[in-house]
């Protein structure tokens, strides 16, 4: 813990466990994460520059899958090889808005995992605030979000789908969105970092979420296994009603999202207490 001083700020270490004292844990927490900002942005710009200076392709790798796949999928449903159903979206818009918010769900999810990969050393050798790496995440995260934003803003003109007030919402949505795969992510990091299974199989897991998750095919409302499986899935009813939002339709599962968006509030601030009570012992044991 850190007491003042004077004008220092004197930091006092002690062997009992933080977890013994919860709500000090929590208070020295959200301490750090507002005292971090600076350093997080900084971290931030520090990644994307390095991410883009050493790729030829840039921010295409953002935009490329959802168009690949719209143009895949929409040629297969033309051909007949595949039946999605009736979309409230023209079937390309419907799959472009879908992926976008897919790799915004994705992003979130590896990024406490990559995070903490890519800023092992410096955790290592520097002690500084540990919420700040999240901070600088979050910011890499938000050119993901624009970058995505900027292709539904595309997908709205070149389709001409309507703009309706129900896109003032959407914001709140995404934001769920990203809190869900940050929230998965902070329980997924600590066991990535010590164990490289995690990583190496999380985009084979992402493939296989992605097939049980609405984006290809309107949401199920009939029975069989498949669609239950569909409707268990936390991301469906966020993904449905994000798309909703966007479109201007009913939002017809905002029960569900609301359920989903309550139990991943309080799992964010347990999966941020967790990474804070685990990265002391992931270095010490880098460290060894």
């Amino acid at each position: 813990m850190s007491l003042e001083s004077g004008h220092h700020q004197v930091s006092i270490y002690s062997a009992e466990s933080a977890i013994r004292s919860p709500g000090r844990l929590l208070r020295e927490l959200f301490t750090d994460i507002v005292q971090s900002r600076k350093l997080g942005v900084a971290l931030a710009i520090r990644d994307i520059k390095a991410q883009y200076r050493q790729s030829l392709l840039g921010l295409v790798w953002l935009v490329g899958p959802p168009i690949f796949l719209a143009v895949m999928l929409t040629v297969a449903r033309s051909n007949n090889l595949v039946n999605p159903g009736e979309t409230h979206l023209p079937y390309p818009a419907f799959v472009l808005i879908s992926v976008s918010l897919w790799q915004i769900f994705t992003a979130s999810l590896s990024g406490p995992m990559s995070a903490l990969q890519s800023n092992k050393g410096l955790l290592t050798k520097v002690r500084f605030p540990r919420e700040s790496i999240l901070i600088a995440d979050l910011c890499k995260l938000t050119v993901t979000i624009t970058v995505q934003t900027v292709l539904i803003a595309a997908t709205f003109i070149w389709f001409q789908v309507p703009v309706t007030a129900s896109l003032l919402l959407v914001p709140f949505g995404v934001a769920a969105l990203v809190a869900l795969g940050t929230m998965l992510g902070l329980f997924l990091a600590p066991i990535g970092m010590l164990y490289r299974d995690v990583s190496n199989s999380l985009p084979i897991a992402t493939m296989v979420w992605l097939t049980i998750t609405p984006i290809a095919y309107p949401y199920p409302h009939y029975a069989g296994l498949f669609a239950t499986t569909v409707r268990l899935n936390p991301v469906s009813p966020l993904i449905v009603t994000i798309r909703e939002m966007i479109a201007g339709q009913p939002l017809t599962l905002l029960p569900n999202f609301l359920l989903v968006v309550a139990i991943t509030i309080p799992l964010l601030i347990l999966g941020l207490v967790v990474l804070r009570v685990s990265i002391p012992l992931l270095v010490e044991r880098w460290s060894a």
